[in-house]
């Protein structure tokens, strides 16, 4: 009998301390991959910082472009942690929002087929991340040179042999603005020249010529 209590309490204590030992170690594991997890977030925090200056490839203040021309702009922003978000503007509008990033480098290339309304558009794009308290910001202006669509002669319908009249020549939109040269019956006339600045861009001429009226009469 004597034999059988002494196992039986042996047995009993090994299981408890055992039993104790394990949950210990789990504890231990558990508060370990906590502390590891604050350090790491809060290393994640002490490492934010805001990008770069964005810079714009494709165009430099200056350069020239047709309409027509294919037009890619790029624009770069480098550093930052989290990487720059970057966004196009056409004449503060938004138009371009589609970014991509490896490592701390991000870029937006905005590509489009310029036209006579982008002449003296402003491109400019923001780059931010949630460090940054206002955007960084980089722009360009377009200079788009296009010739006019269309050329308008208007006069009196009817005139009589002796008369005087005046005719007037408006050009469409064009940049740069066009030159207006009349020539009746082969011979240059001297005329008058204003030139206006289009809302939508570019310049229109305007032009007059004074004539007498003799006969029937050519103008190129």
């Amino acid at each position: 009998m004597m034999k059988s209590c002494s196992n039986t309490g042996k047995f009993d204590l090994n299981q408890t301390l055992s039993y104790r030992a394990k949950r210990i170690a789990v504890m231990n594991s558990s508060e370990n991959r906590l502390m590891n997890f604050t350090r790491e977030r809060e290393t994640n925090n002490l490492n934010r910082v805001p990008p770069g200056a964005p810079q714009i490839e494709g165009y430099h203040d200056g350069d020239i472009v047709q309409v027509g021309d294919k037009l890619n702009l790029a624009c770069i922003s480098r550093g930052g942690n989290p990487p720059a978000r970057l966004i196009w503007f056409r004449n503060d509008e938004q138009v371009d929002v589609t970014y991509s990033t490896g490592g701390r480098e991000a870029t937006n290339t905005h590509t489009f087929t310029v036209g006579p309304k982008d002449n003296k558009a402003v491109y400019k794009c923001e780059a931010s991340n949630v460090v940054t308290n206002q955007p960084l910001i980089s722009s360009v202006r377009l200079n788009v040179l296009f010739a006019p669509t269309k050329v308008t002669i208007s006069g009196p319908k009817e005139v009589r042999v002796g008369d005087s009249i005046t005719l007037s020549c408006q050009t469409g939109a064009s940049n740069p603005p066009v030159e207006v040269s009349w020539v009746v019956d082969g011979r240059p006339m001297m005329s008058t020249q204003s030139v206006t600045e289009d809302a939508a861009g570019g310049w229109v001429t305007s032009s007059n010529v004074t004539v007498s009226v003799s006969r029937q009469v050519n103008l190129l």
